[in-house]
């Protein structure tokens, strides 16, 4: 797991460095890339549950990942400018309320990423289809 507690978080914070990049030079609003954060959350939390076969490593590498989001990765968007909150929105409440929402969100990113990446490692095991279905199948067949 202390794999995909590495990947997760560096590939956010690649992805906001080269969104907030992308939204200076292109000059775009560059919170119209949220979706971005919450496929590559899920994502990854589909791939770490799919690769370890449970759901658990979903859920904390997608908390990990979205923790590391809303503390790195935004402060590295901030820094190069379109992802820095607006004059009033900078108070210190507003800021852990927002960090807060995104970790939550990471948190049930992960859920469902693990839950869609431990079917998906069952299904792979069990060569596309559940044991209980393939044992009928077979016992159905050979009579």
């Amino acid at each position: 797991m202390r794999r995909w507690l590495v990947i997760g978080p560096a590939t956010i914070v690649l992805f906001d460095l080269v969104a907030s990049i992308g939204a200076r030079v292109g000059d775009f609003d560059y919170r119209l890339l949220a979706p971005g954060s919450l496929i590559l959350t899920t994502g990854i939390a589909f791939l770490a549950a799919q690769d370890l076969g449970r759901i658990r490593p979903g859920v904390i590498v997608g908390a990990v990942t979205a923790t590391t989001e809303a503390t790195v990765g935004w402060a590295a968007s901030w820094l190069i400018g379109p992802g820095a909150p607006e004059q009033g929105d900078r108070g210190a409440w507003s800021l852990v309320v927002a960090a807060i929402f995104v970790i939550a969100l990471g948190f049930l990113e992960g859920s469902f990423g693990g839950l869609l990446g431990r079917a998906a490692s069952r299904r792979k095991r069990d060569g596309g289809m559940s044991t209980e279905r393939g044992s009928a199948g077979r016992i159905a067949g050979s009579s």
